[in-house]
């Protein structure tokens, strides 16, 4: 065992990247050999996701981390309710000579007091607190459990409940990936919104944006975000509600033909329904059919992903490609040759203002 173990209880539902920054932060203002993460199997204010799945996705998303350790020690006990205390007094008992540390958020300073056995607690290590947006320090009880303090200048405004909820998606790949596999959390809801062959469709299309904002030096989560609710609005704008819809929140483009409707419902739905805040997101889905002007990258990956997908059935490797190296190329090169296809289809239309708009910045004005 280390000489110097900082113990990193949670419930990692799921585990995202404030946790790694967290961690990472850690180690080095204490100095410390190695975090240990230790999922929690009863929380006392929790109920999350099935033990399992937490522990497969913690395992994801600490794949490949240096000096870091999942410990089950939690997951494997038979107490009806996980008590901090009792993990500590067990690594304790095992390494008596380890310095150990216990880290927690400013959420959980500031109920301390409610801890089951807090002093005893606080007398079997050094608990140590990191800042959380949204959470003032606790003066009180830093000075009453001699708590150590790490302020960091870097914090990350993200919670587990956000990626549950769907307002971001900011973990691993993988742990994406294995949300949507065993469709937990937000996916129910999201398959709702969508036929089954178009929420294909949507996944298949989100994983094509991740790879070309990855590519392109962009925040990969956000560029899957906006694909995988890129076509959210299509049953919408199918609704005999939808013209009220249009009219009511969209009267700039109410006259636009229908088949550019579930652009914006599909924004409005984003956003009212799922919490999503980010304009570069919003906008990527709002014009992710009929394209614009001065486009933004994000709204330029989603609007080629959406015309490149593999599952449409045609060979679009070359252009794929042209898009991973460079999008604003890219783009213009998907702008050029999906005007070419509806052309030779007799489906060639660019009477709205956003589709003309969009051609002529792009491709008749240079």
């Amino acid at each position: 065992m280390s000489d110097s173990i900082i113990l990193f209880g949670g419930t990692f539902d799921p585990i995202h990247k404030g946790h790694l920054l967290v961690a990472k932060n850690a180690l080095r203002e204490l100095k410390a050999d190695k975090v240990i993460f230790i999922p929690a199997k009863n929380p006392r204010w929790k109920v999350p996701l099935e033990c399992k799945h937490r522990l497969n996705m913690l395992k994801l998303g600490l794949e490949g981390e240096k000096r870091v350790e999942i410990s089950e020690i939690e997951l494997e006990s038979k107490a009806p309710v996980s008590y901090s205390v009792n993990t500590v007094e067990t690594y304790r008992k095992n390494f008596p000579s380890a310095k150990i540390y216990f880290l927690m958020g400013f959420d959980q300073l500031d109920r301390l007091d409610e801890w089951h056995d807090v002093n005893k607690l606080s007398g079997l290590c050094d608990i140590v607190a990191y800042a959380r947006p949204g959470f003032p320090k606790n003066h009180e009880a830093v000075k009453k459990y001699n708590v150590k303090v790490i302020e960091y200048a870097e914090l990350i405004n993200l919670s587990s409940t956000d990626i549950r909820e769907l307002r971001s998606l900011m973990t691993k790949k993988t742990v994406i990936d294995y949300i949507i596999e065993h469709e937990l959390y937000f996916t129910k809801t999201v398959q709702g919104y969508y036929e089954p062959k178009r929420y294909k469709h949507a996944v298949s299309v989100a994983n094509l944006c991740y790879d070309m904002a990855l590519s392109n030096h962009l925040e990969p989560t956000k560029a899957y975000l906006a694909g995988y609710l890129h076509d959210i609005g299509k049953l919408m704008a199918h609704d005999e509600d939808a013209p009220r819809l249009m009219a009511r929140y969209f009267k700039k483009y109410e006259n636009f033909p229908k088949w550019s409707w579930h652009q914006f419902l599909g924004e409005m739905i984003a956003q009212y329904y799922f919490g999503i805040k980010e304009k570069k997101i919003l906008d990527a889905i709002r014009y992710h059919t009929t394209g614009c002007a001065k486009m933004g990258k994000y709204g330029k990956i989603v609007y080629c992903a959406d015309k490149l997908d593999p599952f449409r059935g045609w060979d679009s490797k070359d252009l794929i490609d042209d898009c991973l190296v460079d999008i604003d190329k890219g783009f213009v090169d998907v702008l050029k040759h999906n005007r070419q296809y509806l052309k030779m289809e007799q489906h060639l239309k660019e009477d709205d203002v956003l589709t003309k708009g969009c051609v002529d910045y792009y491709l008749k004005n240079k």
